[in-house]
């Protein structure tokens, strides 16, 4: 089986194998596909299949993936990647030896009490902030122009125009999915960096809640409008990822790339846009390889014109480590569920939480007894995030509503959803 362009996953290891046996005999069969297209999930879409990915659409679903990574003795040699919406991902050609995991619909929800926004992590950030714009909220109208979704935001630190995540967010909730621990982080808690936060690769954003300031809706509408036109006169369409790099302290990625003479640069199915020179734009029929090889290219002007290293903000999954090179991010490879992974934690699956919730995957309640908000059942019964509102609000997104009347909150509302983003979107 392939993926497209006749690529198809890379051959699993054991671990991956017995993982996705346990998936496929058990309540998300029908959730599971073996060799699975990763590309077109991505906005660059270009690379190869996954070993397998699975959807979760609720938090029953997210404890059955749980006892399946954690019943099997493998797990700890299983490379494990959550994937959002791949607007700050590149996925190699050879694809994944891994399980990709996605969070479905039923974690979109939005909600909104009084200048508290609840929004599950697959929300799209065009979609909360124009929600929050309509419930006469200010301080999140800057996400409408980045195609992420609140999950790879919560990861990423996301950004643009002027503000950050961790301006607005109060806590995440998030799972361990090595261990089915579920736990809430504050925003100190979260360590946020620019683009980089405490969220390690095997935890599962599942949603987050933001406190915003009253403000007039026409003013939050202007605000709206106005950046979204900033972004299409700015920034390029196509298949891009948004900000290749990070921007150094006092400079900016785009600028330095144009001083190298980079602007227009082309590799094979590869180019540096000529709009603005921190995005590369994928031809219709691209190659991974050639992207990466043209990022390794601008770094290295870069290096050698203003001994600057450029640091990645794209996510890299699937690519092999070389022995020793400057091109490699230590955020690129898939990391094992408990292996060694990109910050050090070395849990094996099963073995407690490591940050003491001691719950085992699979025991008695696949996700541990008692949600850290106090909602009941931490697996599947009374929801904090993506499933009605926890916090009695009402107005869930979508519904009639907190978006406006007949609004569907933004789908297909959101003008600058399916465009780049220069200031970091999160992988998710």
């Amino acid at each position: 089986m392939t993926g497209p362009g006749g690529r198809g996953a890379r051959r699993g290891t054991r671990g991956d194998e017995a993982v996705i046996q346990a998936l496929l005999s058990g309540p998300l069969s029908a959730k599971t596909r073996v060799d699975a297209a990763l590309g077109p999930l991505t906005s660059y879409r270009v690379g190869g299949s996954a070993s397998a990915l699975v959807v979760v659409n609720d938090r029953g679903e997210v404890a059955a993936l749980c006892e399946a990574l954690c019943s099997s003795q493998e797990c700890a040699r299983t490379p494990v990647a959550v994937i959002g919406r791949g607007s700050n991902l590149l996925v190699s050609d050879d694809g994944f030896a891994g399980l990709a995991v996605m969070l479905g619909p039923g974690f979109s929800k939005v909600s909104i009490a009084e200048t508290t926004v609840a929004a599950g992590g697959s929300a799209k950030l065009p979609v909360v902030a124009r929600a929050s714009v309509s419930a006469g909220l200010s301080g999140f109208e800057w996400a409408v122009g980045v195609p992420g979704s609140v999950g790879g935001a919560v990861r990423m630190n996301a950004g643009g125009h002027g503000a950050e995540i961790r301006d607005s967010l109060i806590d995440a909730e998030l799972i361990d999915l090595r261990n089915g621990a579920l736990f809430s982080r504050s925003n100190d808690g979260l360590e946020f960096g620019y683009r980089t936060s405490s969220v390690d690769t095997a935890e599962l954003v599942l949603g987050a809640r933001f406190e915003l300031s009253r403000a007039a809706a026409a003013a939050g509408s202007a605000r709206l409008a106005e950046i979204v036109a900033w972004r299409r006169a700015n920034q390029p369409g196509g298949h891009n990822s948004g900000s290749v790099f990070s921007n150094p302290d006092g400079d900016s990625a785009g600028r330095l790339i144009e001083t190298v003479g980079a602007k227009g640069l082309r590799i094979g199915t590869a180019e540096v846009s000529r709009k603005h020179a921190n995005f590369i734009q994928a031809d219709d029929d691209g190659r991974a390889a050639d992207i990466l090889s043209l990022m390794a290219e601008l770094r290295r002007r870069v290096l050698e014109r203003h001994g600057i290293e450029l640091q990645f903000e794209t996510q890299l999954l699937g690519f092999d480590e070389p022995d020793a090179s400057d091109d490699w991010d230590p955020r690129a490879a898939g990391n094992a569920c408990g292996a060694k992974d990109a910050r050090g934690a070395g849990n094996a699956c099963g073995a407690g939480d490591a940050r003491g919730a001691g719950n085992a995957c699979g025991a008695k309640d696949a996700c541990g007894a008692g949600d850290a908000r106090g909602a009941g059942n931490a697996c599947g019964a009374g929801n904090a995030y993506g499933a009605g509102d926890a916090r009695g609000a009402g107005n869930a997104c979508g519904a009639k509503d907190a978006c406006g009347a007949g609004n569907t909150c933004g789908e297909g509302a959101a003008p600058a959803d399916s465009g780049g983003c220069a200031d970091g979107n999160g992988s998710r």
